[in-house]
């Protein structure tokens, strides 16, 4: 039979990996130059990464205390976080390719009614 701390392991686990790439990406704003004319904004990102920091540090010591780690929690998390990476990639993509995509309408429709590009 199982021990109850067993069976609540993979939210504590999926709640800890969840944080983390939230904590992730506020690393990257915090390291964002942009963010530099913006001292509040950099205040807040300061302030909820040192929460993240600390939750998911208790949520890991708390899953080190569960029975039932080890290999297939190892594995799981490195697939949670290819799976994040390939995630943020499809969507920087997506992006690059929507304002391609605005680009092109943009200078569509700047062409002439005769459906020549402009002359520079």
């Amino acid at each position: 039979m199982k021990d109850n701390r067993e069976e609540i392991r993979p939210y504590v686990a999926d709640m800890a990996a969840v944080e983390r790439h939230i904590l992730e990406a506020l690393e990257r704003q915090r390291k964002d130059d942009t963010f530099k004319d913006f001292p509040q904004a950099l205040g807040i990102i300061d302030r909820l990464a040192g929460l993240l920091e600390t939750h998911v540090e208790n949520l890991e010591t708390h899953l080190d205390s569960i029975p039932g780690g080890g290999v297939a929690a190892a594995v799981k998390e490195t697939v949670t976080g290819v799976l994040g990476g390939l995630a943020g990639a499809l969507l920087l993509t997506a992006a690059l390719n929507n304002v391609q995509q605005f680009n092109d309408a943009r200078t569509y429709a700047a062409r002439p009614a005769g459906g020549h590009a402009p002359q520079r």
